[in-house]
């Protein structure tokens, strides 16, 4: 994505972003509307490119120095007036540009947004493993022009993790010695607070989605009864937030004995590429730590492994080790592009393991900007034109985005894993930055 117009610096005679950008959105189309923002969106991530080379250069020369500064941060913080988080962020950004010069080539040209640019640098400053990103860098720099900004985050936190196995597994032992319940009466309500780890919270919150889903299909039985095709989640007669506390309720009714109803059947997934398995594998049967057995790798050969379960909550690979141990694991292999290998045999609809494997693959709505869970799976080529009931031609969709394909918008599964959704008439609906 590129813009015509430069950035510069000219003390005599400063330009104005604002005015050159501002027009009446009342008065201009549909399709002018998104190029003002991309447009708009271009220049911030290219001012705060030019903030960021400021930044750097200054610390260079130390000019913090002369005012009694004791560094660059506490120098940019009394400059913008703004909160500390936000120089520590830049000053992180100014140092990752500083060693790896291909980031600043993407972030000066806007090719890359800034929150994704700030998340690189996070990774960078980590003492443990920052040194290990040069080698993957134009991967992830691919991933950052490339993948919705959840997604992006969601692979370089897996890359962080087994990059940095130690730092890793000591964040999950300390989660898990943290661990803690409250339950309180509080004046008229009732208050619940938990935290853990994400090896006990995994299943807690398997249990507890599958309960959610049992309380909604109740609603929405009784909506389509009372609204028929009209039948909208807005109609149902209790709010998600109602639903959530009521599914709390059943899984304590059970465990008391006293629900009348079979209580849902919850399945964890704890998704774990081979070559993760089989380390943590080693590191349980020798005593060595993760560390130690992925030190040696370049760090371009982290990238595409995972340990998470199904939600993309992070697992510590021992842990997932520990489960294979004692537990039932289901094994879940998936290609370089992140599509799930068709699992059970050929069926007309998605169900059981073939609907379990498509979502495996994505866990949130593939529709650009829906951020809501994906609980319909449907074929991106029509059964009824030869689309095959496999995870090549599944598209994991929310049920609002899962209708829209009747208006004749189309998932399109690029060669690279990642989808664009195209309108009838062919074009994309969101943004392609990388093109």
């Amino acid at each position: 994505m590129g813009t015509d117009l430069e950035l510069r610096s000219d003390e005599q005679q400063p330009i104005d972003l604002l005015d050159v950008l501002f027009v009446d959105p009342s008065s201009v189309s549909d399709t002018a509307l998104a190029d003002r923002v991309l447009m708009a969106e271009a220049v911030i991530r290219r001012a705060e490119a030019v903030l960021v080379a400021h930044v750097a250069e200054a610390d260079r020369r130390q000019v913090w120095a002369a005012d009694g500064y004791r560094g660059v941060r506490a120098w940019l913080t009394a400059q913008t007036n703004g909160p500390d988080h936000d120089a520590i962020t830049r000053t992180r950004v100014a140092r990752l540009e500083r060693d790896l010069p291909q980031v600043a080539a993407v972030f000066h040209g806007g090719l890359v947004g800034v929150a994704q640019v700030r998340e690189l640098a996070r990774v960078y400053a980590n003492p443990r493993c920052g040194h290990r990103l040069a080698d993957a860098v134009d991967v992830l720099l691919h991933h950052a022009r490339t993948l919705p900004y959840p997604d992006f985050v969601r692979v370089l936190r897996r890359w962080e993790q087994l990059a940095d196995a130690d730092g890793a597994h000591q964040r999950a032992d300390d989660a898990h010695a943290g661990r803690a319940a409250t339950v309180a009466t509080v004046g008229d309500e009732f208050h619940l607070v938990a935290h853990g780890g994400t090896a006990q919270g995994s299943l807690i919150h398997a249990v507890f989605e599958a309960y959610l889903e049992a309380e909604f299909q109740r609603d929405w039985q009784i909506c389509r009864a009372r609204y028929g095709d009209d039948a909208a989640p807005d109609l149902c007669p209790r709010t998600p937030a109602q639903r959530s506390f009521d599914a709390l309720h059943a899984v304590f009714s059970v465990a008391s004995g006293t629900a009348a109803d079979r209580a849902p059947v919850p399945v964890v997934n704890v998704i774990v590429d081979q070559a993760t398995f089989e380390t943590a594998m080693v590191a349980k049967a020798t005593g060595r730590a993760m560390a130690e057995l992925t030190e040696d790798l370049p760090g371009h050969a982290l990238l595409g492994r995972c340990c998470e379960t199904n939600d993309g909550a992070p697992i510590d690979p021992l842990d997932a080790a520990d489960a294979a141990l004692i537990g039932h694991v289901r094994r879940v292999v998936m290609d370089g592009a992140g599509v799930t290998i068709n699992l059970g045999r050929r069926r007309r609809l998605f169900q059981g393991s073939a609907r379990v494997a498509a979502l495996l693959g994505r866990h949130r709505c593939l529709w650009p900007g829906c951020t809501q869970r994906a609980r319909q799976v449907d074929h991106t080529q029509p059964y009824g034109q030869q689309g095959d009931t496999d995870q090549d031609n599944s598209g994991p969709l929310c049920g609002w985005h899962n209708r829209w394909r009747t208006r004749g918008f189309t998932p399109d599964r690029q060669p690279d894993g990642t989808w664009v959704i195209r309108r009838p008439d062919g074009t994309a609906v969101s943004t392609d930055w990388h093109r």
